[in-house]
């Protein structure tokens, strides 16, 4: 899981104005037989804290190298190499 921080936006968790605190996950449900619940039930307390959650799953991943691929940003190697299965694949698309 990574938190990402982002800037510009009011936020009333952080209340500073130029701060955004979101959670995004990419998960692979092929990883000691997970389910996507496994990754995406987040303590409601905790949801309060947060602006946004982003869930990157299987499907996910698979829409946007699709839509790379048709944009011409990425050819199918490239898809290969960056969006690879396991923790470092997961690394490189959040």
């Amino acid at each position: 899981m990574g938190i990402g921080f982002a800037t510009g936006r009011e936020s009333g968790s952080t209340k500073e104005e130029n701060i955004r605190l979101n959670l995004l996950a990419a998960y692979d449900l092929k990883y000691s037989n997970t389910k996507s619940t496994d990754y995406t039930n987040v303590n409601k307390k905790l949801l309060e804290l947060i602006d946004a959650t982003y869930f990157i799953g299987k499907t996910t991943i698979q829409t946007e190298i699709e839509y790379m691929r048709k944009e011409n940003v990425i050819n199918r190697a490239e898809g290969r190499l960056i969006f690879v299965t396991g923790y470092a694949g997961k690394r490189n698309i959040l």
